[in-house]
C-alpha cells in the first residue's frame, strides 16, 4: 500500500472516530440545585371586559341580542363576595318625554353562561307606582300599584306584570299588615302587553294573581319592606319603599334592601361559600329590555362589578 493510500485511510478512520465521539452519551457524575423562592404581593385585581356594550335601533318592547362579559380574577387574593350593581333613574321616568330621565342600567338583564338559556334576571330593576288610574283594573281601596316591565326569554316576548301593595293600617309599606286579606303584595299571573289586558281584578275577591306577605328589610333599610316573589317562574327579591311608591326587583345585587340575607332568592356571583379565587374566570350573558314608553334617542347607564371580603 502506498503512502498516499495509507494517509487517506488514516484520515477516514479519524473522521469516523470523531463522529462516534460527538454523539456519545455522557455519564452523569453529580448534580447541583438552586432553590427558587417568589413572594407574591397582596393585590386585588379583576379583569371585567369589554368596558362598554351597546345596542342600536331597538324599539320599545324589544329585547337586545345577547352579548358577553368576561370576568377574571387576575390578582392574588381570594374574593369572598362578588356582586353587581346597575344605575337607575332617581324617579319615575315615564311620561317625561326625556331620554335623560331614563337609565340604560335599568334595562340590563343577565345570567351566568352556565345557567339555562331563559334564566336572564335584572340586577336591580327599579319601578314606581302608576301616576294615574288604570281603568281596566280594580284594586282594594287604598292599595298602591305599578308595573314590573320585563320579558319572557323563552319566547322572546316583552310584557308587564301589574303589582299592588297594601299600605297597611299605618299607611306604610315596610312590614306585614296582620289584617291584610290575601297578602300585602299581589302580582298578576297574566301579563299585560299591547295585545292583552292581563289580570284585571286585584281585589281580595280576585284570583288571577299571586299574593305574598311582606317583612321588614332590616339592617340599614328598615324603611323598606321585602318579599320573595315568583313572576312567570322567575324568582326575585322585591323591595318596597315604606312610601309604597317605589319597588326594586333584584337578583345579583348586595347594595339593596334585604342585603344581609333577608331574601333567599338573592344570588351573588361569589357569596362567601363559593369564592372567586386567583385565576378563576366567569362569563356573563347580557341583554337589555326596552320598556314600552321609552323615548327615542341615546340612553346611557352603567353596570358595576363589586368585590369585597378579600383574603
Amino acid at each position: 500500500m502506498n503512502d498516499v493510500l495509507r494517509g487517506i485511510i488514516f484520515i477516514i478512520s479519524g473522521l469516523l472516530f470523531l463522529s462516534v465521539s460527538v454523539f456519545a452519551i455522557p455519564t452523569v457524575n453529580t448534580t447541583s440545585e438552586v432553590n427558587i423562592t417568589v413572594t407574591v404581593g397582596t393585590v386585588t385585581q379583576i379583569d371585567f371586559t369589554p368596558d362598554s356594550l351597546s345596542w342600536s335601533n331597538l324599539n320599545p318592547g324589544e329585547i337586545g341580542s345577547e352579548k358577553d362579559l368576561f370576568i377574571e380574577n387576575i390578582g392574588s387574593t381570594n374574593i369572598t363576595y362578588l356582586w353587581l350593581n346597575t344605575t337607575h333613574p332617581t324617579s319615575r321616568p315615564f311620561g317625561s318625554g326625556l331620554t335623560s330621565s331614563y337609565d340604560a342600567g335599568n334595562f340590563v338583564v343577565l345570567k351566568r353562561e352556565t345557567n339555562a338559556s331563559w334564566a336572564y334576571f335584572y340586577v336591580n330593576r327599579h319601578e314606581w307606582n302608576e301616576s294615574s288610574t288604570l281603568p281596566f283594573a280594580s284594586f282594594d281601596s287604598g292599595w298602591k300599584y305599578g308595573r314590573f316591565r320585563t320579558a319572557n326569554f323563552s319566547t322572546g316576548s316583552y310584557h308587564e306584570f301589574i303589582w299592588t301593595v297594601n299600605p297597611g293600617a299605618n299607611g306604610l309599606c315596610n312590614d306585614t299588615d296582620a289584617n291584610a286579606a290575601k297578602g300585602d303584595v299581589r302580582i298578576a299571573k297574566t301579563p299585560h302587553n299591547s295585545s292583552s289586558t292581563g289580570t284585571t281584578d286585584f281585589t281580595s275577591t280576585g284570583s288571577d294573581y299571586t299574593y305574598y306577605n311582606m317583612s321588614n328589610a332590616g339592617g340599614n333599610y328598615t324603611d323598606w319592606g321585602l318579599a320573595e316573589v315568583t313572576i312567570e317562574g322567575y324568582k326575585y327579591c322585591m323591595a318596597i319603599a315604606s312610601t309604597c311608591d317605589h319597588a326594586i326587583f333584584y337578583k345579583y345585587n348586595l347594595d339593596v334592601p334585604g342585603e344581609e340575607g333577608g331574601c333567599s332568592y338573592q344570588d351573588l356571583l361569589a357569596d362567601g361559600t363559593t369564592k372567586f379565587n386567583p385565576g378563576d374566570t366567569m362569563v356573563l350573558n347580557v341583554r337589555v329590555v326596552v320598556p314600552y314608553g321609552t323615548p327615542h334617542g341615546s340612553i346611557t347607564g352603567k353596570l358595576t362589578l363589586v368585590a369585597a371580603g378579600v383574603e
